[in-house]
């Protein structure tokens, strides 16, 4: 009898079920569903641990988008920040208050899917770009651990999940199908309408998907990259008609980094701030890319990597010339570059597997490596501080549950006055759940006299009378110089709800 194709290679699980494709299926569903399960559970654990040992949000921008998030649900329209911040976030974040209520655990448990979510998108990027199932596990691992990953993920900001739609929109770039191309068009479209710095890898993808259309002689992927800009071009409209510029978010970023002087100090500053960081805030990752350098000179990685590699040298490169433009963020620097970072991840896995084949255990060799970076990477990795905010957060809890709700009370006025002194009246704001009836008087412009709103009757008066508020929270710093405004109804360690006697406001 003549050997068959699977007769030749019987001990072959592939071979074994060659003749029958349905046998087939079930043994890649189990496969797939084990990788996505042991990606799931990675990222599951790090957010865990992350939560276990106190992280909780990376800025106050995380209570300010949770206030905006607030104010979308009670009241939606298209441009829930009225500002630079871009609307999907608010969106989405919103729509889960609206259906759930107004608290900042809506926002918390959210973040959950979207952040495993994330950590998978980059397995199913390996899938899109053909990559072995090692290299596409090995990636999306790396990613699910990835401390910044993590971070971004875990806290109630796009970051993380704005990332995962960026890689995901360059990975099918490098697709011959139609289907694929289209949908990363509209989830690159969709990361636009989140972060900026994404707009670069719009515009990349965009530029592929019409060289491909031309070169390939196909229409059809005109749609694809007409998806890729829609976002960017959709913001540029609202711009001009509502603030007379497309642009509009570049000159005022630019003005309030320059306000706060973030602004580069020098040209070397503003060229090499986000390289260094790039490659000094996840060392460990670092490692694995420069084990991939070497394979780049003569492109011996996976050809479908490349065009994510340029992509995310195009974000890079975006970030650089903004931050010599005064336009890149102003704190976090890192959050930027997750994009750049899960991009690595893939190439890492591709090139760790490379070496394996080549050099066997000996790549073991570099184990203790990795794993002193681990240790070290403190001493050499800088990163801004997180917020923490817990006292904030609970002191507008406890002002939600002892201010009238009813507002048909002229005795008992409704409105919160805050003075906190920073940016943390957004936490008590979002503790309070109610931003309509709360005010945070801050003043954070360097240009204008540093105002003390609690230590100055005067003002202070004035701001509760233009309010026509009964209920403050204040510093307890600043209770001795206050005098008489009334009675002590909660406190922090750091803060006090105070309700404002008459006698206090119609003082002279």
């Amino acid at each position: 009898m003549a050997s068959t194709p699977c007769s030749d290679a019987v001990f072959s699980e592939h071979a074994l079920l060659c003749d029958d494709p349905q046998r087939q299926r079930p043994g890649q569903l189990r496969r797939t569903l084990f990788d996505l399960a042991l990606i799931g559970l990675a990222r599951g654990l790090a957010t865990l641990w992350v939560w276990h040992n106190g992280f909780r949000a990376v800025s106050d921008d995380d209570y300010a988008r949770t206030v905006i998030a607030q104010q979308f649900a009670a009241a939606p329209h298209w441009d829930p920040s009225g500002s630079t911040w871009l609307p999907f976030p608010f969106w989405l974040s919103g729509l889960a208050m609206r259906l759930f209520g107004p608290h900042l655990w809506v926002l918390q448990v959210l973040a959950i899917p979207c952040s495993l979510a994330s950590a998978l998108a980059v397995y199913l990027a390996g899938q899109w770009l053909k990559l072995e199932r090692p290299v596409a596990l090995l990636a999306a691992l790396g990613a699910a651990l990835l401390p910044h990953a993590v971070w971004l993920g875990a806290a109630v900001i796009p970051d993380g999940y704005c990332a995962a739609l960026a890689v995901l929109g360059l990975a099918s770039s490098t697709t011959q199908q139609l289907r694929l191309r289209v949908i990363g068009g509209g989830l690159l479209s969709t990361a636009a309408l989140c972060r900026y710095e994404v707009w670069s890898v719009c515009a990349f993808v965009a530029a592929l998907t019409l060289f491909d259309a031309i070169r390939q002689r196909r229409a059809s992927l005109l749609i694809a990259a007409g998806l890729s800009l829609a976002g960017p071009l959709a913001w540029m409209l609202y711009g001009k008609l509502h603030y007379g510029e497309p642009t509009f978010f570049i000159s005022r970023v630019a003005s309030y980094r320059h306000m706060l002087g973030r602004s580069a100090k020098s040209l070397a500053e503003g060229l090499f701030a986000y390289p260094r960081a790039l490659v000094c805030a996840e060392p460990e990752l670092s490692v694995g890319i420069g084990l991939a350098l070497p394979l780049m000179f003569d492109w011996r990685l996976p050809a479908n990597l490349k065009r994510p590699l340029l992509g995310a040298g195009c974000l890079l490169g975006f970030l650089v010339w903004g931050n010599l433009q005064d336009g890149a963020p102003t704190h976090h620097p890192e959050r930027p570059l997750l994009c750049v970072w899960l991009v690595g991840t893939l190439t890492a896995a591709s090139a760790l597997l490379h070496w394996r084949r080549r050099l066997g255990s000996k790549l073991l060799l570099l184990l203790p490596c990795v794993l002193t970076l681990t240790v070290l990477r403190s001493w050499f990795t800088r990163r801004d501080d997180f917020a923490e905010r817990e006292q904030e957060l609970a002191l507008g809890r406890r002002a939600l549950a002892l201010l009238p709700h009813s507002p048909d009370s002229d005795a008992e006025r409704q409105e919160l006055l805050i003075d906190t002194g920073d940016y943390g009246y957004f936490a008590v704001i979002t503790g309070f759940e109610q931003p309509a009836r709360a005010f945070g008087l801050v003043d954070q412009d360097p240009r204008q006299p540093k105002l003390d709103f609690a230590s100055d009757d005067a003002r202070l008066r004035h701001y509760l009378r233009a309010h026509d508020s009964r209920w403050l929270v204040v510093r307890k710093s600043a209770l001795p110089t206050l005098g008489a405004v009334g009675p002590t109804l909660a406190e922090t360690q750091s803060l006090a709800l105070l309700k404002v006697d008459a006698s206090y406001l119609n003082s002279p």
